[in-house]
């Protein structure tokens, strides 16, 4: 199974940079693993519409992944998966087992922080946490771990998985002699 973020990624840079400079993945056709170089415009193409095509919480939860370490992007999809976490329907919640209450126990920029925290797990530290929200930082970290990470794990999940199905048959299609 190939590495969904790195074929999102690939997508972007490409589309971005008209095919030229863009990071060949080893998990992307014709990536450096001897692969027939076929994949271009089309391809990249078809796995941005597929990323465009999932429900927008696991697509921002998927692009949180590919932007976690862009400066420029990365700001703008930490807000809205926030914004996303924040307002987040008591039945979603509960179909993964975490309850509303525990999300907004802290209040919005606790909220936003610990989205941060999931985004990218090495910025900040659950004492530097405490300090900021007066809470105690191994609580916080429990808090974390029994509701954001299992929320946003959840959506992360489904959207590798979705975007498995449709890399697969993106990639793995044999081309038709002409």
């Amino acid at each position: 199974m190939r590495d969904v973020v790195n074929v999102v990624r690939w997508a972007i840079e490409f589309l971005q940079r008209g095919g030229v400079g863009a990071v060949r993945y080893s998990d992307v056709p014709g990536g450096g693993t001897g692969g027939d170089g076929l994949c271009g415009a089309v391809e990249a193409r078809r796995v941005l519409e597929a990323v465009m095509c999932l429900p927008v919480e696991h697509s921002l939860a998927l692009m949180a992944r590919v932007y976690a370490d862009d400066v420029r992007e990365g700001s703008a999809v930490w807000r809205d998966l926030a914004s996303f976490v924040w307002h987040v329907p008591a039945k979603d919640a509960k179909r993964c087992g975490v309850r509303v209450a525990d999300i907004q126990a802290s209040g919005r920029e606790a909220s936003d922080w610990m989205v941060r925290k999931w985004m990218r797990p090495h910025d900040g530290s659950w004492r530097e946490f405490g300090r900021m929200y007066d809470c105690h930082h191994d609580t916080s970290r429990i808090r974390f771990e029994r509701s954001f990470d299992v929320l946003l794990g959840a959506w992360l999940v489904l959207a590798r998985e979705a975007m498995a199905v449709a890399i697969d048959d993106i990639f793995d299609k044999v081309p038709v002699a002409a």
